[in-house]
């Protein structure tokens, strides 16, 4: 929200690869900047291309346990990153107060069943392929404890399932020149 009261958009745009049990990267870019995010089952670590930064910390050994550790610890989220655990609906269920079935919706020219939920600060909507292959396909999340409510959306796409994916696609990539920093609280990754 603007000084103005004008509401804007950002644009972005984001890859994930998910090697269960404990491999993760994430590409992000947008509108105001990115992350690259690799996790190897030991270290996770975080690059900045716009600042030129990076930082790495030990992690658990698995996806799940690595996603709730960095958000309760250092409180770091990824983008999309409910969709990133094993079970993602089992995760939602504790926090909704209220759901409605919406009806068969259009996304991107695929039906899907549309799913309307309400928790304590957020409203969110889903959208889940209508069919053999129950895809979420489009979320819309309003934090309503926030007075200018941002809305927060994304259409998932090119989804890909039994993919060969290089072990070399989950260890950090960093730029020669890049400036190693440390996660608030976090001890120093040593090699």
């Amino acid at each position: 929200m603007l000084a103005s009261g004008v509401k804007i958009q950002y644009a972005a745009e984001l890859d994930t690869a998910i090697q269960r049990p404990n491999q993760l990267a994430v590409s992000y870019k947008s509108d105001i900047g990115g992350k690259a995010i690799w996790y190897n089952g030991a270290t996770l670590t975080i690059y900045d291309p716009t600042h030129r930064v990076y930082a790495s910390t030990a992690a658990p050994d698995s996806v799940d346990a690595m996603l709730t550790e960095v958000s309760e610890k250092k409180n770091l989220s990824i983008p999309l990153e409910g969709l990133d655990f094993s079970d993602p609906c089992k995760r939602a269920y504790g926090d909704i107060q209220r759901g409605k079935y919406v009806g068969i919706n259009d996304v991107g020219g695929v039906p899907c069943d549309h799913l309307a939920f309400i928790q304590q600060n957020a409203d969110w909507q889903l959208w889940i392929e209508h069919g053999r292959l129950p895809l979420p396909r489009k979320i819309v999340i309003i934090h309503e404890n926030n007075p200018a409510q941002p809305q927060w959306a994304a259409v998932l796409s090119k989804w890909r399932f039994n993919a060969k994916l290089p072990a070399s696609l989950f260890q950090p990539n960093i730029p020669k020149g890049a400036t190693k920093a440390s996660f608030m609280g976090a001890k120093e990754n040593r090699r």
